[in-house]
């Protein structure tokens, strides 16, 4: 019957959905739960079996109380795991206000009488050879360890990128591996663990691009190790961050049209300045003005379990794109210089 993974278009983050069949669906990251669950409700889906949060920056995963309230709504309707990072649920944070602080409290006691009343269980990501499996389809945390997670999780915001959790995705020969929010040590680290015999489980035909377009050297030993058919940026077009970078552009050009690569194609949600705009008008942390859907929402479709894929609505991703006179995935870059 085959499965779907849809990247949402919900700006410069995360919103991910794994459609197992026409009624049942698996959530990667929730930024902007309205669209979430409009897409779900659209879509026929019927049962949430699971939700993973890979980070408790704001552009994966909404206010504790907002997902509080998105997981009493799917209860009745399959929800069996929902994955939390630590940083969500840490009481020792540097909270000023107590008012919050014990909001936070009262919202962990609901969440255990919800865990205690309900078939609904809560876990921490960490790194598991173990998969979670649902029918054909298993997904497996590869990233943090157990160790790295415990270090980092009463460190500072920027840091806890390092320590997102990475899902890959498994569906007969066809492998995603979705990268969240890693960068920099974060990568070093993955790369550390997955080298020499472990570089065949990391290896994909889909990749999720971490951060958004954000740009570090280590990015291109991960494509050497990940070496993807495909790569899919969740980017949106008004981000102040520089995002989608053009080194990060530029090395995925060069490896589609390596032949000593499997890349064949790359795609962003939302076009950016990057594709719209000259370098001359690039300012810093300056985005566009307006949204401008690229790829829009962006849906895989794996037709069995052979590995084969295809993306639905290809040609009028392909139709917007060429509208943009620096668009990166149709070689344009040049068009910079």
């Amino acid at each position: 019957m085959g499965i779907e993974i849809a990247f949402l278009d919900v700006g410069n983050a995360d919103s991910i959905v794994v459609h197992l069949n026409e009624q049942d669906a698996l959530l990667i990251d929730l930024a902007r739960p309205r669209y979430v669950c409009e897409w779900l409700e659209k879509c026929g889906v019927l049962n949430l079996k699971s939700v993973y949060i890979t980070h408790g920056h704001a552009d994966h995963s909404p206010k504790l109380s907002n997902l509080h309230n998105f997981i009493k709504q799917w209860l009745n309707r399959g929800l069996e795991l929902v994955m939390l990072p630590g940083e969500l649920l840490n009481t020792n944070r540097k909270i000023n206000d107590p008012n919050e602080m014990e909001r936070l409290h009262n919202l962990l006691g609901e969440l255990r009488d919800l865990e205690n009343n309900s078939s609904v269980r809560f876990q921490l990501p960490r790194r598991d050879p173990r998969p979670y499996q649902y029918g054909d389809v298993a997904i497996t945390c590869l990233h943090p360890s157990e160790l790295e997670r415990v270090e980092r999780d009463q460190f500072d915001s920027e840091e806890k990128n390092e320590v997102s959790a990475v899902y890959r995705v498994d569906y007969g020969a066809f492998r995603a591996v979705l990268m969240a929010d890693v960068n920099n040590k974060g990568i070093d680290s993955f790369l550390r663990y997955f080298h020499n015999l472990r570089t065949q489980e990391i290896h994909c035909n889909l990749i999720k691009v971490p951060h958004h377009g954000a740009w570090d050297t280590s990015l291109e030993s991960l494509f050497d190790h990940v070496d993807p058919e495909l790569a899919v940026l969740s980017v949106g077009s008004t981000n102040s961050y520089g995002h989608v970078r053009l080194e990060l552009f530029a090395m995925l050009w060069r490896r589609q049209q390596d032949e000593q690569t499997r890349l064949r194609r790359f795609l962003c949600t939302e076009a950016t300045r990057s594709c719209l705009l000259p370098v001359a008008e690039h300012r810093e942390r300056e985005g566009m003005k307006e949204k401008t859907p690229c790829g829009g929402d962006i849906v895989v479709i794996i037709p069995d379990a052979s590995g084969v894929w295809q993306l639905r609505d290809e040609q009028e991703q392909r139709a917007r794109a060429d509208c943009w006179p620096y668009a990166a995935c149709l070689g344009r870059l040049t068009n910079h210089q």
